[in-house]
């Protein structure tokens, strides 16, 4: 039943309210924030559990891998002539639109 709202126009809308407000919150607060985020989203559907010990473990583990990663993105492949905090927004943008069109199902 439709009472006239066009949902697909709505909810486009709504995703890239979200995206934008994402984007400013971590401008704000800063990247290690929003690596936060995206390392309990990325354990969460790495590890399908609810135990807490396995989760914080994952968690440490994780985070650590994507600390590494990134200073090996600065080092390796720009040369120095980026920050971590760089990286870190890039491919955690790109994880986290990846996230939002996932949940919408677009």
């Amino acid at each position: 039943i439709n009472l006239g709202i066009n949902y697909q126009k709505i909810s486009k809308q709504l995703m890239i309210i979200i995206a934008i407000l994402t984007s400013i919150s971590t401008a704000l607060v800063g990247p290690i924030t929003f690596l936060g985020l995206l390392v309990a989203n990325i354990t969460y559907e790495l590890f399908k559990t609810a135990k807490h010990s396995i989760l914080l473990s994952a968690c440490i583990l994780i985070s650590i891998l994507a600390l590494l990663g990134g200073v090996f993105f600065v080092s390796r492949v720009f040369d120095y002539n980026a920050t971590i905090s760089v990286v870190i927004n890039f491919l955690g943008g790109i994880y986290f639109i990846y996230l939002v069109l996932k949940g919408n199902k677009l």
